[in-house]
């Protein structure tokens, strides 16, 4: 397991798009037309995307990795933007999004 953990300071990672994050184009499309007040990524994202994007490049080995944050930080948006991009690319590869009744991905959050 992996932890990525935010502190109370800020700054410490530079500014940056979720393209420049390894987000594609087309999913940062899609998420702005969803979620118009998204305008840059949040500390935690620009700390837990390309880490999670990284993992993706591993063929088939599945990592587990924790966000640490406070609440409303944009912890889920950083889980889900490459399980998505995952998924779409294996569609786009295979015709086809999960093999018949198994999960392709799990992101847990509190309620």
């Amino acid at each position: 397991m992996r932890l990525l953990l935010v502190g109370g300071s800020r700054g410490l990672v530079t500014k940056t798009t979720f393209g420049q994050l390894g987000v594609e184009e087309s999913l940062v499309r899609c998420m702005r037309d969803a979620f118009p007040m998204i305008r840059e990524p949040t500390e935690i994202q620009r700390l837990g995307i390309p880490e999670l994007l990284r993992d993706q490049r591993k063929q088939d080995r599945a990592m587990t990795t924790l966000l640490a944050s406070e609440t409303g930080s944009g912890k889920t948006m950083a889980y889900l933007l490459p399980l998505v991009q995952k998924l779409k690319k294996l569609e786009m590869q295979e015709g086809r999004i999960a093999a018949h009744g198994y999960p392709r991905g799990l992101v847990l959050v509190p309620t």
